[in-house]
């Protein structure tokens, strides 16, 4: 008798190409090679199965094998070779080999639904569970997946093979189950015969198994990235089953299969995902600014050059309305962001609701939001749909039980057929208008004009010009005297800040202080001031062995710097002067704005420093804030002094008796004639400053002030004239 072959699994081609797929190699007889091709084309032909004995030789030598083709919609075909010459056995192997290609057609049929429209995985699981049941006979066959770090088992899609029903959304808790979670950790099958008794799966029998009649329990890891993310269950109703090797085996290509589903849906929603965040705000589901300026960039497109608006029909015209919220900061500081969250979640739909459908409401930044209308009917309906929009924003908001009433501004540009503008020209412009707006009138309406982009241009321009000036040391402090109104002579001086602009024009503040404060090169700028000062101090003590006096004006921005003591007394140290010479001036907005200002006022006190409140009347701050503040005088603010012609003395008057009752000294700022002079003094004021009294010089002639007239006195006519008055005494100076 010949020694049996071993099963020979092929790959058949129509044009004789024969490729071994399992099993040891061996020379096929030139007959069964022929029919092998032969076959091949008959059934990629007829799309049916094809089964045949082939037999060689006679008597004892005879060999008997049967070759089963499966079906394919394209080649190779592939064909199982099997040797069935003993009659004992014939029948099961037969058998055996009918069951295995019938698996193999349904891995086949699997295979394919990996096909399934990526928009539609659970139809892919559903026909998986499906043919999976019908393939290894069982009652159910399910997707299960892990949720939270290994907490639970919960169904995405199951098969039931006798109702022919899908379910899902069953649970199965860890805590419940710890043996059978315990076992899906291993990552291997978990094949329970006898799934009542097997400690792994035992617990499941209450619950579970024994409502549904399932006696046996196959579970397939499934894998997501190389880790266990679930499994693939196969469950058996009636007699416990005994599940074969080739069972687990074809269980566990199954559940591969579902794998592959599950890792093509997780891709594609990670994908939708991006696209989601590339273009969408997450807040508040609206579009963001670069899903707008695409939006734009078609529009543009389609017409072939700038935004034009109107479309077919239309009237030629775009607009694009930038929307600023009010109120958000103050609402994230006093009741957290996830409360400024709901107000802009709520103004997000209050602006939706406001537009029509074809309109695109997009949020471009932390409280602005743009509203496009690619065709829009006229610049008036513009204008009052911002106005009706800023209208509807102004009504209260709930928001954590709290009502807001926020409020907003608006720009709007415009771009027309007979001017088109592309999107981000339209976006630039927009947002000068609504920065204008803004800063103009809370619940403003501005248009876009030609001004705001040249004015917008000077700015930037003027930084760069500070920020090179700061460079080349052009900033320098001129000096104005403080004059005792007693006896004219000039007791100290305040530092105002000079630009010698390479223009050769000398600029005072009112041209470049407000654009430094804005961009903090006012910071530098106070720094360099103060150390230029504290040099000419020091210089002009060592001529004179007399001090020399000065007010320095503290910026807002320093005052909040954290090293504001450590900053002021290194760089009066370094100069080698007496800090009780610098009087550091603070504006009454200041005073009252910041928690730790009697901190910081007390540190600077402690340290030496004159303290002085400047512009003093114009501020919000109290009679309580002032008496718990370490402050030595109070500067008048030249408002007031303006104005004693009509009703300004009775607040001088208030002003001075304050400081007297606080222990202050009082200086009159602005005093531009001989009359006003004269009647602070008669007030009870001490010193006075102004153009009257002495213009600002630099510290060249500051100095020669000092040291060529020996007295710090005022020039000798105007001493004499301001004497000839016999202005009343007033208190002596310190």
């Amino acid at each position: 008798m010949p020694t049996p072959w071993s099963d020979l699994l092929l790959a058949v081609g129509p044009d004789g190409k024969v490729e071994i797929l399992s099993g040891c190699a061996r020379p096929l007889p030139p007959r069964l090679f022929r029919q092998l091709v032969a076959k091949a084309g008959t059934v990629l032909a007829s799309g049916r199965q094809s089964r045949f004995r082939y037999s060689d030789g006679r008597g004892s030598r005879s060999r008997l094998l049967e070759v089963t083709m499966m079906p394919v919609q394209a080649p190779p075909v592939p064909a199982l070779i099997r040797d069935i010459s003993g009659e004992r056995r014939a029948d099961a192997e037969a058998a055996r080999i009918r069951r295995s290609l019938s698996r193999l057609s349904h891995a086949l049929t699997l295979a394919s639904h990996r096909l399934v429209a990526h928009d539609d995985f659970d139809q892919a699981l559903r026909e998986i569970c499906h043919s999976a049941a019908e393939a290894l006979q069982v009652r159910q066959a399910g997707v299960w997946l892990l949720a939270g770090d290994w907490e639970s088992l919960h169904c995405r899609q199951q098969y039931n093979r006798e109702t022919r029903q899908y379910t899902q959304g069953a649970r199965i808790e860890a805590g419940d189950l710890p043996a059978y979670f315990e076992a899906l950790r291993q990552d291997r099958p978990i094949a329970a015969h006898n799934a009542l008794t097997d400690p792994r799966t035992a617990g499941l029998g209450n619950g579970y198994l024994l409502p549904l009649g399932l006696s046996s329990v196959l579970d397939t890891p499934l894998r997501r990235s190389g880790r266990v993310c679930g499994v693939m269950s196969f469950e058996h109703g009636g007699p416990p089953r005994r599940w074969t090797a080739e069972e687990e085996v074809f269980a566990s290509s199954i559940s591969e299969m579902a794998a592959v589903v599950l890792d093509d849906e997780e891709r594609l929603a990670v994908v939708r995902r991006l696209e989601r965040e590339a273009n969408e705000d997450s807040l508040t589901g609206l579009a963001n600014r670069a899903a707008l300026l695409r939006h734009m960039e078609e529009c543009e497109g389609g017409r072939g050059g700038g935004l034009r608006g109107g479309g077919d029909g239309g009237c030629g015209l775009a607009a694009l309305m930038i929307v600023e919220m009010d109120r958000l900061e103050a609402v994230n500081q006093a009741l957290g962001h996830a409360a400024g969250d709901q107000l802009l979640a709520g103004c997000a739909r209050t602006l939706r609701a406001a537009v029509r459908d074809e309109d695109m409401v997009a949020r471009i930044g932390g409280n602005q939001f743009a509203l496009f209308l690619e065709s829009a009917s006229s610049r008036e309906a513009v204008l009052a749909l911002a106005h009706r929009t800023l209208d509807l924003l102004r009504h209260p908001l709930e928001v954590n039980g709290r009502t807001i009433q926020a409020g907003a501004s608006a720009g709007i540009a415009y771009s027309s057929a007979e001017a088109p503008v592309s999107p981000e020209d339209l976006l630039r412009r927009a947002s000068l208008a609504t920065s204008r707006a803004r800063k103009r009138a809370g619940s403003r309406v501005e248009v876009f004009r030609p001004f705001m982009h040249d004015t917008a241009l000077h700015r930037l321009n003027l930084e760069d010009e500070i920020r090179q000036g700061l460079h080349r040391g052009e900033f320098e402090p001129f000096l104005q005297p403080i004059v005792s109104l007693a006896d004219a002579a000039v007791v100290s001086f305040e530092a105002l800040l000079r630009w010698r602009h390479p223009s050769g024009q000398l600029l005072t503040p009112r041209a470049f202080l407000a654009s430094a404060e804005e961009t903090g090169q006012v910071i530098p700028m106070g720094w360099s001031s103060l150390r230029q000062l504290c040099a000419w101090i020091g210089r002009v003590h060592a001529a004179t062995g007399k001090p020399a006096r000065v007010s320095y004006n503290l910026s807002q921005k320093q005052f909040q710097a954290p090293d504001l003591l450590d900053r002021i007394a290194s760089i009066v140290h370094s100069a080698h002067i007496d800090p009780s010479w610098i009087q550091i001036e603070i504006t009454e907005s200041v005073v009252s704005t910041y928690n730790d200002t009697a901190a910081r006022l007390a540190s600077l006190k402690a340290h030496g420093f004159v303290l002085a409140v400047d512009d003093f009347g114009t501020g919000y701050s109290s009679l309580s804030l002032l008496h718990s503040f370490p402050l030595d005088v109070l500067k008048i603010d030249r408002s007031f002094i303006a104005r004693l012609d009509s009703g300004g003395e009775e607040i001088v008057r208030a002003i001075v008796a304050l400081a007297r009752a606080l222990d202050m000294r009082v200086v009159a700022e602005g005093i531009e004639t001989l009359e006003q002079a004269r009647k602070v003094a008669g007030l009870g004021c001490e010193y006075g400053q102004g153009y009257w009294l002495g213009r600002p010089m630099d510290t060249h002639a500051a100095a020669s002030l000092l040291m060529h007239r020996g007295a710090q006195n005022l020039p000798h006519a105007q001493r004499l004239e301001l004497i000839e008055e016999a202005l009343p005494e007033a208190a002596p100076v310190n």
